[in-house]
């Protein structure tokens, strides 16, 4: 069975000597998707990012911003079943983790998502009622992002509210030692 998935990860792997639109256009154009409708499809998302300026620029002369909107243009170019995006807003300002927190809510509204967030102010932008909070591998808490004293109850709820990295560390044990 095909799998109709989008995912965007925090690398964006955007071509830095390709032109833009060239970037947006890719997944329709390993579909075979026919050039009109390509035309139309990149004029929506593009106007619905404000991007459209950027169209004939080449990638490596875009901001960390401008390139993560056309990372977003080019995942959200195709109708998939479901969209995966892993932490992409770390490398941006406040203001600007805001405005493609905004960009995005408009292209999620009738979609399937699931985000992956390292910071817990930028997980509230998205107004999500639950969330299945996972740390090491395994889910700590399934509830409420928005009572945050409940949300914060677990050792990885209190790194994510406080905006620390979760990581891991690999351990082996015996019945007398840890390695």
């Amino acid at each position: 069975q095909s799998r109709n998935i989008g995912f965007l990860d925090k690398s964006l792997q955007l071509a830095k000597f390709k032109k833009v639109k060239d970037i947006i256009t890719y997944p329709l154009k390993l579909r075979k998707v026919d050039n009109n409708d390509i035309a139309e499809k990149l004029v929506a998302i593009c106007n619905l990012l404000e991007i459209s300026d950027l169209l004939s620029k080449k990638v490596k002369s875009l901001s960390q911003y401008q390139k993560t909107l056309v990372a977003v243009a080019r995942l959200f170019i195709c109708d998939r079943d479901l969209y995966l995006i892993d932490d992409i807003f770390d490398n941006l300002s406040l203001i600007e983790q805001q405005i493609v927190s905004d960009k995005i809510k408009k292209l999620i509204a009738d979609k399937t998502v699931v985000f992956a967030f390292s910071n817990y102010d930028i997980a509230l932008n998205f107004s999500f009622e639950n969330v299945l909070l996972l740390a090491y591998s395994t889910a700590v808490m399934l509830g409420n992002i928005y009572n945050k004293e409940i949300f914060a109850n677990t050792l990885a709820g209190y790194k994510f509210v406080n905006n620390k990295k979760i990581s891991s560390i690999p351990i082996s044990f015996d019945s007398e030692k840890i390695y």
